[in-house]
């Protein structure tokens, strides 16, 4: 009964992302010929939704239709994903069933919760992906972050407002959303808000226990990074959304609501990509001189940034560097330099160790040590270099 218009947008998005969202269509309820979806920001519509229970299962995992589905909210206690032991009382509140009810069985949930913040770390990665379908909830947290989900849910750092569904034949648990009427510019959501929000929480908030281990794992922040801009390239940009905000909304909302939409999708795409390196750079280093970073030391410190999504390790001058994922930054603290022009090449290696991309800095080591040749007759060849 609250924005109508952004619970059925936020359904259609969701869905075209992969992930399956009740349908959401605009419907009137008239009684006695009177149309009551008057006020607030109805706009002569309810949001008419799918039943979330074993129909929502037919519906959208036709394939794999008697799993268990379970609303999880933080009426008794946030459903944020912690390991609580193995008492089912600790999560039969928070994870309510859907489907399969009579069976009073929360195993399952027992064992993604133990498995998210337990795994060994050696195969953290590999075990995760066991019990959750990696990309999918990737997916699903990058798009409720660029939609500026403001509802008390994961987006803000909440364990509220979403559903788990775990199939038979595929175990591994799935997102769905629920409750979107704060999204896309309503529900008053910074519009430079953290990406990694989901774990470092909305002001006020400190992020989703349960699912801090995961975001720091290095294999998983490049492939939610990567996530966030397959989003963008594929569907989450002006020239695929402003058609279909007219297409979906046009015939009952407002003019301006959509406009809102509109430019929402702009600036909230905007400030993401700002939090996305996406080009390798050297951001810190000696000063410049007239023409060329300039050194009178012959061990230099070297940063900069990669890009976050398909990089994994960066060298200097075949040196490793030290990667942070999370930052897409990469540091080493000793680059040796001969004394006079020395080039600095900086490479990055994705996650097959294949090069993917290089840059390059200039640097003048003035005033450095050089080491003095005693004259006389060379007995064997050498080589001399800028540095010897």
């Amino acid at each position: 009964t609250r924005n109508t218009h952004l619970q059925i947008m936020g359904s259609t998005l969701f869905r075209m992302a992969g992930s399956a969202a009740p349908f959401t269509t605009p419907a009137q309820l008239r009684i006695n010929g009177a149309n009551l979806a008057t006020g607030g920001t109805m706009y002569g519509v309810y949001a008419r939704f799918d039943s979330t229970d074993s129909f929502l299962a037919e519906q959208h995992f036709p394939n794999d239709p008697e799993g268990n589905l379970y609303a999880c909210f933080r009426d008794a206690g946030e459903a944020d994903l912690r390991y609580l032991g193995t008492n089912p009382s600790s999560y039969n509140r928070s994870y309510l069933k859907e489907t399969n009810g009579s069976a009073a069985d929360w195993s399952d949930i027992m064992h993604l919760a133990d498995v998210l913040n337990n795994a060994p770390e050696a195969t953290y990665f590999q075990e995760v992906g066991k019990v959750i379908n990696v990309p999918q909830w990737l997916r699903y947290i990058a798009l409720d972050s660029l939609l500026s989900n403001y509802e008390t849910g994961l987006n803000r750092g909440i364990g509220d407002d979403y559903f788990l569904y775990r199939g038979v034949t595929d175990p591994r648990f799935v997102l769905l959303p629920h409750d979107l009427d704060s999204i896309l510019g309503t529900g008053g959501a910074p519009l430079d808000l953290s990406i990694f929000s989901v774990v470092r929480g909305a002001p006020g908030y400190n992020g989703v226990d349960g699912l801090q281990r995961f975001f720091a794992h290095p294999e998983v922040i490049p492939r939610y990074y990567q996530a966030m801009l397959d989003l963008i390239d594929e569907f989450y940009n002006p020239e695929t959304l402003d058609p279909l905000v007219d297409r979906f909304l046009g015939g009952f909302a407002p003019q301006d609501r959509l406009n809102t939409i509109k430019q929402h999708v702009r600036s909230r795409t905007a400030a993401v990509l700002a939090q996305i390196p996406q080009a390798l750079t050297v951001d810190r280093a000696p000063p410049l001189g007239s023409d060329f970073l300039r050194s009178t030391n012959t061990a230099i410190a070297l940063s900069g940034k990669a890009h976050a999504g398909q990089t994994r390790s960066v060298q200097v001058n075949g040196q490793p560097t030290l990667w942070s994922a999370i930052d897409a930054a990469w540091s080493i603290r000793a680059v040796r330099v001969d004394p006079g022009l020395n080039r600095v090449v900086v490479q990055a290696f994705d996650v097959g160790g294949r090069e993917i991309d290089r840059t390059a800095v200039d640097v003048w080591c003035e005033g450095c040590a050089i080491t003095t040749k005693t004259g006389g007759i060379l007995s064997v060849d050498e080589t001399w270099t800028p540095g010897a």
